[in-house]
């Protein structure tokens, strides 16, 4: 159970038992010693309720902050890398007037093919409606390219009517894509990621697919154990352990899928009515 549930079962529990106080002063005109253990009773229930409401509230507090700083920090280098494009961009420009103006065309033509894969690089993740996705998807295209790794983007919806938060989604999105990329650093040759975002009727579907090492049989039954790990750092084993919460309470499906060829992990969410 999350913290938000946590959080209103504490209010419910805490409204029924003032109910039963009110009842049972009602019923301790009968028998005053009775009453007044029972009301010590409920009342002491009631202080721990409230202590656990208020927890609860200050842990929800803490975790909405803490996913709001990591998705502003994406949205900030997002934010920074546009700037910097659009700073080149009259440069760029200048240099492609330069060489037409000699009729350097081979020239002007191959420096347009690099200016236009740098500006494919930040547009191929801007297709959604929702700015945090848009900044983490541009963080991971950045980092898969830091490792010599090709992420390709298929994003064929824009996610307006999403049941889960922005901040949750990231988080399932972004554990997923650490793991292809962790594990596609361990082998030599091709390295590719594959990101496909799409949506039916219904709900909306999230394929990430990578080329890299088999997970085997008995990994595959402890993957997603809260702290099981295959990494010798400390502090790894909960990713894939939040990823399959945070799907279960949007009430969604998780598949994971490998073999030697590839190893693919599909996520599907349930769309807003």
């Amino acid at each position: 159970m999350n913290t938000r549930k946590i959080l209103v079962t504490s209010i419910i529990l805490n409204i029924a038992q003032i109910l039963l106080i009110i009842v049972t002063i009602g019923l301790a005109r009968y028998d005053v010693d009775y009453g007044r253990g029972i009301i010590f009773g409920l009342v002491c229930l009631s202080i721990a309720n409230m202590i656990i409401t208020a927890v609860s509230y200050i842990r929800l507090q803490k975790t909405q902050y803490q996913n709001l700083v990591s998705s502003m920090k994406d949205l900030e280098q997002l934010n920074l890398t546009l700037r910097a494009q659009r700073h080149d961009y009259l440069n760029q420009m200048q240099v492609v007037y330069g060489l037409l103006d000699m009729e350097e065309f081979e020239e002007a033509k191959d420096y347009m093919d690099s200016v236009f894969k740098e500006i494919t690089k930040v547009s191929r993740a801007l297709k959604t409606a929702e700015p945090a996705i848009n900044a983490l998807l541009q963080a991971k295209l950045q980092m898969a390219e830091k490792e010599n790794i090709d992420l390709y983007l298929d994003i064929r919806t824009d996610l307006k009517n999403l049941m889960i938060e922005p901040w949750e989604l990231c988080k399932v999105l972004a554990n997923i894509i650490d793991n292809a990329i962790t594990a596609l650093k361990k082998q030599d040759g091709e390295k590719k990621i594959y990101i496909t975002i799409k949506q039916n009727q219904s709900s909306y579907s999230f394929e990430i697919t990578n080329n890299g090492p088999k997970i085997e049989e008995a990994e595959l039954r402890l993957i997603f154990n809260q702290g099981y790990t295959t990494k010798k750092e400390t502090g790894h084993g909960m990713g894939l352990y939040i990823v399959q919460n945070i799907i279960k309470e949007a009430n969604g499906i998780l598949e994971l899928v490998s073999d030697e060829k590839q190893t693919s992990f599909t996520v599907n969410l349930p769309k807003k009515e």
